[in-house]
């Protein structure tokens, strides 16, 4: 069953939404580079995979994902884009409301890109101490920093071993396959102690020698298998305690 609104006619919504599926999946990424083997809209396409496998469990329905995020150093690459974080706030506040006016009761942010966090957060706050509207924000790549250590036994990053895992396993035609000295020369570790603008490459290691993008179907399934199965927990746990409110 097809739970994604913009496929389906306002009757069918409706009839949906009163049998149960009171809830309303947002997927929000961003358009940046992510080395020269993914494609700009991983941040998009990961929750949006992630809404479609949680959605039928919950009972939830999924709008359009949001395509523009809050990108920093790595806007200006060829195909990248960004939006202002007050101006992702006030829209993300603005769809919600407007949801809300359809009947929606509870609202799910699946979010693939870290820039997106403080204005998700500033969001919801703001959405529930102003107008009492229920919210879960998930951060998939923090929240599963767990499953990364007992599937890879490494830190995940930017472009790594977990976002390049979640694309082979849902994407694998868009996967591209660059010699290995390619990869290497787009890769930077992350540092407190310096940075560049635009960044210095495209893909961002958390931890020196950890997280290099790797082609392992098997593994790639596993990992995404065990995100999803997380998700899913971590969802109809949160939503039968905040519905409880």
């Amino acid at each position: 069953m097809n739970l994604e609104i913009e496929y389906l006619t306002y009757r069918k919504v409706k009839q949906l939404m009163e049998s149960g599926y009171r809830r309303l999946i947002i997927p929000i990424g961003a358009l940046e580079p992510h080395g020269p083997h993914l494609p700009l809209g991983t941040d998009n396409l990961i929750p949006l995979s992630l809404a479609r496998e949680v959605a039928p469990e919950i009972k939830a329905l999924i709008a359009p994902p949001i395509h523009y995020g809050v990108t920093n150093s790595l806007v200006g690459y060829a195909g990248s884009s960004r939006v202002d974080p007050e101006t992702l706030k006030l829209f993300l506040i603005d769809i919600i409301k407007g949801f809300r006016l359809s009947g929606f009761k509870t609202f799910i942010i699946m979010n693939g890109h870290g820039g997106n966090i403080i204005p998700i957060k500033e969001a919801l706050a703001k959405l529930w101490t102003e107008d009492a509207i229920r919210s879960i924000a998930v951060h998939w790549w923090i929240e599963v920093e767990g499953i990364k250590q007992e599937v890879f036994g490494e830190a995940g990053g930017h472009a790594g071993i977990d976002e390049t895992a979640m694309i082979i396993a849902t994407y694998p035609d868009i996967v591209e396959r660059p010699p290995e000295d390619e990869l290497k020369n787009e890769i930077i570790v992350l540092s407190r102690g310096y940075e560049t603008y635009p960044s210095a490459g495209t893909i961002i290691l958390y931890k020196a020698d950890e997280g290099s993008p790797k082609y392992n179907a098997e593994f790639a399934k596993r990992f995404y298998d065990r995100v999803v199965a997380h998700i899913k927990k971590l969802l109809i746990s949160l939503i039968n305690r905040i519905e409880r409110r």
